[in-house]
């Protein structure tokens, strides 16, 4: 108990900081800068974690980790056109807030795009193997930092477990949803945890630090682009 106490108060004395979430914009242009040029398997799966994890607010673990058993197909003959994950099922490691098989549908609101580059993974994925195998999470944040540099997006906080904040971000501000479905979409189990996620003005301090000519650059694509650009790149690795 003393020990808890003493915990606490430091905790009181000290809080925990918290990442300023990156753009959507500032992601988009990632994932595509993954897909162009020279096509290697690792920039190609980078790519779709970066997607994944935005749309479906996962950690980079949790991505990581993710299994093809892990994700339900529609079923046809019914009204289902939808894609979905089990995030930490039973009988692997269990989620950061001790949670099993929490389940989030994939393509939030305008992000229908997202479940057409899941479903080329899914289909390229061997029965019981990983969706990322071979990826593992040092790779992903050198990728992160090598593309960051590249880019031009040093002022940007561009990391790994970004993404988990980007998404909530995103949805608060853009789309409007409200707490309660972005706890719900999260999977957290306390509003005050969403609270910590879900920070449209960071949002906009990051975005105010992009380049008109890289916002420009991103206005020349649609979401569907992206999206056929990563499946094409799928098929080629």
């Amino acid at each position: 108990p003393l020990s808890k106490a003493a915990l606490k108060g430091f905790a009181t004395l000290c809080p925990e900081g918290t990442r300023d979430p990156p753009p959507w914009e500032v992601l988009f242009l990632l994932a595509l800068s993954l897909v162009s040029g020279k096509l290697q398997r690792v920039h190609v799966l980078v790519a779709i974690i970066v997607v994944l994890a935005f749309d479906c607010y996962l950690r980079p673990s949790e991505a990581l980790n993710l299994r093809k058993q892990d994700v339900t197909a529609p079923r046809s003959g019914t009204r289902n056109r939808s894609w979905s994950l089990v995030v930490a099922p039973q009988g692997g490691a269990p989620a950061k807030n001790r949670q099993f098989d929490s389940g989030v549908v994939v393509g939030g609101v305008d992000r229908e795009f997202v479940s057409d580059i899941l479903e080329a993974l899914f289909n390229r994925t061997p029965a019981g193997g990983l969706l990322f195998d071979g990826i593992s999470l040092g790779m992903l944040e050198g990728v992160f930092r090598s593309k960051r540099t590249l880019l031009g997006f040093g002022a940007i906080e561009l990391v790994p477990p970004g993404l988990r904040h980007a998404g909530p971000s995103h949805d608060f501000h853009y789309n409007h949803i409200g707490l309660p479905a972005l706890q719900a979409r999260g999977r957290w189990l306390s509003p005050d945890s969403v609270r910590r996620y879900a920070k449209p003005a960071m949002l906009l301090r990051q975005l105010a630090k992009v380049s008109s000519s890289d916002l420009d650059r991103f206005n020349r694509f649609s979401n569907s682009e992206l999206s056929d650009r990563i499946v094409s790149a799928l098929k080629k690795v």
